[in-house]
């Protein structure tokens, strides 16, 4: 009687000692996850924040406030921006604390 519960203990042991197991790898490989669509997902905002100020210029260029004061003001939207998720991307990449960084993006958007 007490050898089969010592079997039931040790096997009850070794469960709980793999779902721990397990749980952490399913963590960690979520984490890998995160962190590869989030790096993607900056990658992608520093490509079309590029494609957004070459076509906004070309846009500009051919219209009527091509050299005015509002052309000034938008091409100051569009370098805040570029400010903006470029501190992202170097805060992001230094592993340091992006909340501030992605409450400034959201902003400038």
């Amino acid at each position: 009687m007490r050898k089969i519960l010592s079997r039931r203990l040790v096997l009850m042991s070794a469960l709980f000692a793999l779902t721990l197991v397990s749980g952490a790898f399913a963590q960690t490989r979520r984490a890998r996850t995160s962190t590869y669509r989030t790096r993607n997902l900056i990658i992608r905002l520093d490509t079309k924040t590029a494609q957004f100020r070459s076509y906004t210029q070309a846009s500009i260029d051919r219209s009527p406030i091509n050299g005015s004061n509002r052309e000034d003001r938008i091409a100051e939207f569009i370098t805040d921006f570029e400010s903006a998720a470029t501190s992202l991307r170097q805060d992001y990449d230094a592993r340091r604390d992006v909340t501030a960084d992605v409450q400034e993006v959201l902003n400038r958007a």
